[in-house]
This record gives C-alpha cells, sequence and structure tokens, in this order.
C-alpha cells in the first residue's frame, strides 16, 4: 500500500496513475479505468473492514470523485482509458471497468453511508451484467454466426463483484446474477475430461476443438475456483464445492512449471502448442490467486496436500515476484522466473492483486489457525 500512495495518487489531475516503473516514477500520465475502479474499492474496503488510517479514506473519497467527475462515457458507461484531466480515450466492448466502478461505488457506499453511490453501483451492475451477455451491445459482434462462442470471464466477473457487493448493496436483481453466473460457469465451462474451466466454449457449452476452445487460463480457473470456495464459506454448497477443488486440482495439474516453477499463463489443454507466444510467461496475479485458492481449500477441506501446494506457490512467488528494494511486485516473468519486464504498473497492474491476495490470506490463515485450535 505504501508504494502505491506514495506514487500514484494524482493531486493535480485527480484519480490515480498506474503506469510506474521499477521504483514507482509515473512513465505514462493516460490513467485506466480499471485501476480507478479497483483501487476505489480496495481503499474503500479496507477502511470499513481494518479500519484503514483516515489517509486511506482520503484517497478512495479522491477516486469516487474522479470516477464520478470524468470516468463516465455520453451513454453513462464508463471509459476504459483516459487522459490524465480524465478526457475519455477509449472504450471497450466488455464491461469490466463497469464491474470494477460498480464494486468501488458500492463499498463506498458501505463506508460512507452515500445511498446515491448504492444506487450507481446497483446499476452499473446490471447494466454490464446486460452488455455482457448481449452480442452487439456496446458495438459490432465479434464473432460470426459460423462459431459463435461465450467466454468464461462473463460468469467469472459477474459472481466476483457480486460477491464484493454483498453487504453493500441490497438487491435481489444481483443475487438473481450471482446464481446466474455459478448455473453458467457449472453448466457449460467445465471440460468433461479433465475438469478444468475452458476460457471459451460454444454458445451452449459445447467444447470447440480449435485453438481458442481448447485454451485455459490456469490463473482464471484458479480465480474462479476460489469465487466458487466463497460462494461455498457464504452458502456452504456441497456439490459446488466439489466443482471447484476439481476446478482448482485441474488447472494446478495443467499449469504449474514441474520444470522451473511457476504457473503458465495459458496452456492448450489438448497438449498442442499454444497459439499465445506469452503462454509460458509467468504473470504476478495467478500467483496471487492461487495464494487465495489453497488457503480457502485447506479451510474448507482440512486437507494438508491444499496446504502443501499453499507454501509452494506462496514461496515462489515470493521469492521471484517481490521487489525487495523498491517495494511492489514485478508483474511479469521469463518461464525461468527472471524479471521480463521491470514495470510496478501499467494499465493493467495496479494496486489490486497483491494487497487482495495480502488480506484475503491474512482471513484465511487466521480461520486455518482457529479451526486447527479447537
Amino acid at each position: 500500500m505504501p508504494f502505491w500512495l506514495d506514487h500514484c495518487v494524482d493531486r493535480s489531475g485527480g484519480g490515480f496513475f498506474s503506469f510506474l516503473d521499477q521504483e514507482g516514477e509515473c512513465y505514462e500520465t493516460d490513467k485506466s479505468g480499471w485501476v480507478q475502479g479497483r483501487f476505489t474499492w480496495l481503499l474503500s474496503k479496507l477502511c470499513t473492514d481494518f479500519d484503514g488510517p483516515e489517509e486511506w479514506r482520503s484517497a478512495a473519497e479522491h477516486g469516487v470523485r474522479f470516477i464520478r467527475e470524468h470516468g463516465y462515457t455520453p451513454d453513462r458507461r464508463l471509459w476504459f482509458m483516459m487522459n490524465r484531466e480524465g478526457a475519455g480515450l477509449r472504450k471497450r466492448r466488455y464491461a469490466y471497468t463497469e464491474f470494477f466502478a460498480s464494486m468501488a461505488l458500492g463499498q463506498w457506499s458501505k463506508l460512507a453511508n452515500d445511498e446515491s453511490a448504492a444506487t450507481e453501483s446497483e446499476r452499473l451492475f446490471l447494466l454490464a451484467c446486460t452488455d455482457m451477455r448481449t452480442n452487439g451491445a456496446r458495438g459490432p459482434g465479434k464473432l460470426e454466426s459460423a462459431r459463435m462462442a461465450q467466454s468464461l470471464g462473463v460468469p467469472m466477473i459477474t459472481l466476483g463483484a457480486a460477491h464484493a457487493l454483498e453487504g453493500c448493496v441490497d438487491s435481489d436483481a444481483i443475487a438473481r446474477e450471482r446464481r446466474a453466473a455459478i448455473a453458467k460457469i457449472q453448466a457449460d465451462f467445465v471440460h468433461p475430461e479433465t475438469g478444468c474451466l475452458l476460457e471459451c466454449v460454444g454458445a451452449h457449452g459445447e467444447y470447440l476443438d480449435h485453438v481458442d476452445g481448447r485454451q485455459v487460463n490456469p490463473g482464471h480457473a484458479i480465480e474462479a475456483a476460489w469465487f466458487l470456495m466463497e460462494e461455498c464459506r457464504r452458502r456452504p454448497n456441497q456439490e459446488l464445492l466439489a466443482l471447484a477443488l476439481r476446478v482448482l486440482d485441474s488447472a494446478w495439474e495443467l499449469g504449474w512449471d514441474e520444470e522451473h516453477g511457476g504457473l503458465f499463463s495459458l496452456v492448450d489443454i489438448s497438449g498442442a502448442p499454444n497459439q499465445d507466444v506469452s503462454a509460458e510467461l509467468k504473470y504476478w496475479w495467478p500467483h496471487c490467486e492461487a495464494i487465495i485458492a489453497f488457503l480457502y481449500a485447506a479451510l474448507l477441506t482440512g486437507s494438508s496436500t491444499y496446504s502443501e501446494r499453499w507454501r509452494i506457490v506462496h514461496d515462489w512467488a515470493h521469492e521471484h515476484f517481490v521487489d525487495t528494494q523498491n517495494g511492489e511486485w514485478f508483474g511479469y516473468l521469463r518461464r525461468d522466473g527472471s524479471v521480463m519486464n521491470s514495470a510496478k504498473g501499467n494499465l493493467w497492474k495496479g494496486p489490486f492483486h497483491v494487497p487482495r491476495m495480502q488480506f484475503m490470506a491474512a482471513d484465511l490463515c487466521s480461520a486455518l489457525a482457529a479451526k486447527e485450535a479447537e
């Protein structure tokens, strides 16, 4: 948190920078819509749950103000990318920015007792759900009718954002979307032979034996697994827990690099060469998700297998990603674990995955310790 608060808050232009070099110097003043929502949510969450210092609350309010004043497109959706002053530069077809802004405003509404933020949070969440499942809602469709497909990212972000809004925004509509997202993951995205989650399946959940259809993103599968386990922790469901564990196990078996350690970014489930040349790189965020997922699995099952895997991925990640001199984590490693890119932030990487992992891991470790003490 100090790394980001010391370097990313734009006191004059508003909002947050995310293009930071190894030492924290800003190398690009354009702003990521994802980062505005994610960091505002994180700051609000930490202040709500952990009684964060006034500096954090002030920064959260700073983020809310920028989103409200500059984040919106003329049709009341969100910009994906803005310049320093907040003028829109890019709007994407997908609605992840809206989901992150919804999370930010929902958590802020709880922290500041801001009813208008809660109302807008619900509107953005439901708008994002509609946009993500309606082909062409935000622009021309990307796929031709000869091979229509659907993405795992849609039910995943829906489920994760719905969990983030529980206890902040009281909405039956959000709860329905949460249940529908779980059903969609269960019904359509589980590879029948391995149990892993596929990134892309046919319009009706059919397996597509093509390079896109064979793609597995181990980080996404592992993140989805802990989303499902979080659902089980909140509303116990043994059938859903069994599915989550199967997804987690298969993602680990497919994604962990036995030669060099670390998780591959992409895998072709058939064993064929992956179409993406970055497939063998090691990204920071899947390792954060794996730390959370294995702690969840250890807590919910009591199995030492999961605590052992947690230790493996925890130790590898902290050995290779952490910059002990300047703070924060590097984001992108080569297959052998050496640093490929020294930047600490960019359009995608900001203050989200690492601090979320840290506060969730602290909670899960405490729960594990309490369980063992019983």
